[in-house]
C-alpha cells in the first residue's frame, strides 16, 4: 500500500567551520528575545555589554579556525557551499 520511501543524503555539516557566525547569531537572537519581555526603559543598560561580550566569543571562535586554515589550508564544509580561507577568517574578525 506504501511505497517504500528512499533516505535521504545530506552533507555532513562541519560546525567548526561556521561557529564564528553562529555564535553572533545566537547572541543576537537571544538579546532581541530577552529584550522584547523585559520593561521598555531597564535600569541596567546591559544590551551593549551583552553584544560586545557576543561579538567577542565570536573573535574567540575564530582564532582556532584561522590556525586550522594556516595550518591545512582552506576548509571546504557542507558539501562545497561554504569556505572557508584565510582571508574568510581575518574579515570575520575585523567586522565583528
Amino acid at each position: 500500500m506504501f511505497a517504500q520511501a528512499d533516505t535521504i543524503q545530506t552533507p555532513p555539516i562541519e560546525y567548526s567551520a561556521v561557529l564564528p557566525f553562529l555564535i553572533v547569531l545566537g547572541g543576537a537572537m537571544l538579546l532581541l528575545v530577552v529584550g522584547a519581555f523585559l520593561p521598555r526603559r531597564s535600569r541596567l543598560p546591559w544590551h551593549a555589554a551583552f553584544a560586545v561580550v557576543t561579538a567577542g566569543a565570536g573573535i574567540v571562535a575564530a582564532f582556532p579556525l584561522w590556525s586550522r586554515v594556516v595550518d591545512d589550508g582552506p576548509i571546504r564544509a557542507m558539501a562545497d557551499t561554504v569556505r572557508v580561507d584565510g582571508i574568510t577568517v581575518f574579515l570575520t574578525v575585523v567586522i565583528l
